[in-house]
């Protein structure tokens, strides 16, 4: 199983003067991903959860383990917070907990879920998914998929799609296919990302541009927001830092027989987006002393302010499987992140104002 685990999330950084260090995760082995809401922090490690209070920092406890059973993981859960509870999707299963870190419930997805790609998320009296619509082959410009997220009901039945989607992938596995054929992997992924708000769903989707599309609890779509921003060219030293990384992958000599990494002309709007306290938090590949831009907007797309406060570069946010992580949380206007402190061989969660 160790080959379908997401890599560690969190990359060591360099300490800003204007970062805020919050305390140190004695707790902590290998950090996968961060939450934070209502005052509480969950940290992702491996197929346990950690919870942490905010105010003073104190350890509160934690929950689930490597296994199959109820209050087990196969592989590390992916979080979404609710007022009332968190759900904890993880490799065929779907499990409620309290905020406090108490079971409430387990069920299996009867079907083939990958949630990697993006958890399955609870709506209203309906679950939200993503599904393969239609998968591209080696043979095409870049390798894709046609998903579409969908609504289920509490069986996991399929009740109607809301929403379709193109998805770059990841490059096959290196002996995967015909070896003699060169893939061209886009080394820029665009952002495809829904998070569960206020009752209502909210899409991302950089295909389209600075666009998110809104529906309400029962999938019926409400507004859309569609903003024309400025298009960015890629930069050759944004090139240049994201070949430095491959290159220095252990897997490198194999992949530069196998793959053609291509840059487009322009960024993406946007690489990644959060919610929080009835903003929408949109990190852009606008940078600024080693920091990208955070756009805070309304929820009906209204802009508030804009800021350089994302620490993590775009390309550190791609697992070895290809897909996007919750390396960083937004609460009270902080972003918070976990850095690796070598010196004391300790991870540290540390914050910048947005």
């Amino acid at each position: 199983m160790k080959h379908l685990c997401l890599s560690i999330l969190i990359f060591c950084l360099a300490i800003s003067i204007n970062a805020e260090k919050i305390g140190a995760l004695k707790e902590i082995g290998k950090p996968n991903a961060i939450y934070i809401d209502n005052g509480q922090v969950y940290v992702v490690d491996d197929a346990t959860v950690h919870i942490y209070a905010l105010e003073g920092f104190k350890y509160i406890k934690k929950f689930g383990a490597k296994g199959e059973g109820p209050k087990e993981f196969k592989v590390q859960p992916l979080l979404t917070v609710y007022p009332d509870s968190l759900l904890a999707n993880s490799m065929g299963k779907l499990a409620s907990y309290s905020r406090k870190g108490d079971f409430k419930w387990s069920k299996k997805i009867p079907f083939n879920y990958n949630y990697f790609a993006l958890p399955m998320v609870s709506i209203g009296e309906y679950f939200v998914g993503m599904l393969v619509k239609g998968r591209g082959s080696m043979s095409d410009q870049f390798f894709k998929e046609r998903k579409a997220v969908t609504i289920f009901d509490k069986n996991f039945k399929e009740v109607k799609e809301i929403y379709k989607g193109i998805v770059q992938l990841p490059p096959p596995p290196i002996g995967a296919g015909r070896n003699n054929v060169k893939i061209n992997v886009d080394a820029v992924d665009d952002c495809f990302d829904y998070q569960v708000y206020d009752n209502k769903l909210f899409i991302g989707d950089t295909v389209k541009g600075f666009y998110f599309s809104v529906f309400d609890n029962s999938g019926n779509h409400l507004y859309d927001i569609d903003i024309d921003e400025p298009k960015l060219e890629i930069t050759r030293s944004y090139q240049d830092a994201y070949m430095k990384r491959k290159q220095a992958a252990k897997t490198w000599e194999q992949e530069k027989l196998r793959f053609e990494f291509v840059f487009r002309k322009y960024y993406p709007a946007y690489f990644s987006f959060q919610i929080s306290d009835g903003k929408i938090y949109v990190s852009t590949f606008k940078e600024k002393n080693g920091k990208f831009e955070v756009v805070v907007m309304d929820t009906k797309g209204k802009e508030i302010k804009r800021s350089f406060a994302h620490p993590i570069a775009p390309f550190d946010r791609i697992s070895e499987i290809g897909q996007f992580k919750n390396e960083y949380a937004i609460y009270k206007d902080k972003l918070y992140y976990i850095v690796d402190n070598e010196d004391i061989e300790m991870w540290e969660l540390h914050a910048e104002n947005i």
